[in-house]
């Protein structure tokens, strides 16, 4: 952010959008984008929420100036930037489908 932000005058505002993946504006991007402007006076940023795919070629279309994505671009006219590794984890019931069907039928 702060490179975007460099050839802005003193005294001028700056103004920039950032689309964030669904997944990211629904858990830890609007707080990262918080901290990441406190140190930035006279900035103004513009959030947007889209489907990785539908960030990417925004990006490219120049809709966006930046965007943080779930998904690595496949092409190779933009510029990306790993920011954070983020666990993943496969968690599983344990039921067996008859035993799965029996919880279901009395939860309700």
């Amino acid at each position: 952010m702060r490179g975007l932000t460099s050839p802005i005058r003193d005294g001028a505002a700056a103004d920039f959008s950032i689309a964030l993946a669904d997944s990211i504006a629904s858990s830890w991007g609007p707080a990262v984008i918080s901290r990441a402007l406190r140190g930035l006076k006279g900035v103004s940023v513009r959030l947007h929420a889209h489907r990785s795919v539908l960030l990417v070629e925004s990006v490219r279309l120049g809709r966006y100036h930046i965007g943080l994505s779930t998904d690595l671009p496949a092409t190779k006219d933009l510029i990306h930037y790993p920011v954070i590794d983020e666990p993943l984890v496969l968690i599983h019931s344990g039921f067996s489908r008859e035993a799965h069907r029996r919880a279901v039928r009395n939860q309700r």
